[in-house]
């Protein structure tokens, strides 16, 4: 999954470097994708959203804290999305 960029073309790192569903919840409401961290709902910016297919099934996000606010880098919907 190496190679996957943002809408501005901009890498969003390994597939490792992300977060699985299990480790962070996700769903759809109101024509955007949202994703739980840490008990707190996060609505991620569309251009961040991977227009690519997802060739592995499960939903991933990429994400970063920097002085204690989180901003979301990357999402990858899940197949079931």
């Amino acid at each position: 999954m190496e190679g996957l960029t943002d809408d501005k073309g901009r890498g969003c790192c390994a597939t490792a470097d992300g977060f699985r569903p299990e480790e962070v919840e996700w769903d759809m409401t109101e024509n955007a994708y949202r994703v739980m961290i840490a008990g707190q709902w996060f609505t991620v910016p569309d251009g961040a959203v991977i227009k690519q297919a997802n060739r592995i099934g499960y939903a991933i996000v990429w994400y970063f804290v920097d002085n204690g606010a989180l901003t979301i880098r990357c999402f990858l919907p899940g197949s079931g999305a």
